[in-house]
């Protein structure tokens, strides 16, 4: 071996003992209750992590699910895992800042999404 084959891994292990040697108090005692933590976890502890675990990556897999399409490609559809609630227009407020009933609006906005997904039906086809 030369000095270069050598070099990358003892500046690596080098690293790695500054890195200890500089942590502070309680890093090292963050650490150390950390490990008391896992090696005093009993057996059902253990058994419920992982079955919690278990139980995400099923819920994950469930939102990602590969589909087949027709043409032989792959493609993925995933679903949100959550929806960030849309804010509430308040009608009364809306109705006196424009001056128009909150029902008009309403009927252009459906009209508008109605349109659009014709147009989206029509690009498909």
């Amino acid at each position: 071996m030369s000095l270069d084959d050598i070099r990358p891994i003892f500046k690596a292990k080098f690293n790695s003992n500054v890195d200890f040697l500089l942590k502070t108090k309680e890093q090292m005692e963050e650490e150390e209750s950390r490990a008391l933590q896992s090696i005093n976890e009993t057996q059902v502890q253990k058994a419920a992590k992982r079955r919690k675990l278990n139980e995400e990556v099923e819920d994950l897999k469930r939102h990602l699910e590969i589909v087949p399409d027709e043409d032989d490609d792959v493609y993925t559809e995933a679903t949100p895992l959550a929806r960030k609630p849309q804010p509430q227009p308040q009608p009364q407020a809306q109705q006196q800042a424009t001056g128009f009933p909150m029902s008009l609006f309403q009927e252009a906005l459906d009209a508008c999404v109605v349109l659009t997904r014709r147009v989206e039906h029509l690009e498909y086809d």
